[in-house]
């Protein structure tokens, strides 16, 4: 049960990954703000879809109780990482792309506002 409410949220993930390590050489370099890029951007995005994916598919599981119980704590907690692990894997991994503090940080709001968003729309 826990896998099959979680597809998308998987699906989702593998798509971020591959995203985030791929070269960015034909993207322009665009700036959405005086302080913010677009890949900036980007990253909080991905990650509002995320942990939103991520909340609903642990809650609607009854596999593992305290993960349906604690769905929100639980959504963060991955999510978070797995914004961690991306950055560290782009500084690894890659020599295109650059493990970026604001990225982090972009990250990790784009899971409280996922988080906020579920929060709106199922009260």
């Amino acid at each position: 049960m826990l896998f099959r409410y979680n597809l998308f949220a998987i699906l989702w993930a593998a798509m971020m990954l591959l995203g985030t390590l791929l070269p960015t050489s034909s993207l322009p370099q665009v700036s959405t703000f005086y302080f913010i890029k677009a890949d900036t951007l980007v990253h909080f995005l991905m990650f509002t879809v995320l942990t939103f994916l991520l909340i609903v598919g642990f809650r609607k599981q009854y596999s593992y109780h305290r993960l349906h119980h604690f769905a929100i704590r639980y959504a963060l907690l991955v999510a978070t990482g797995y914004g961690i692990l991306i950055e560290v894997l782009q500084h690894t991994l890659t020599t295109t792309r650059h493990a970026e503090p604001l990225d982090l940080l972009a990250n990790t709001a784009g899971c409280v506002f996922g988080l906020l968003i579920f929060k709106w729309i199922h009260g």
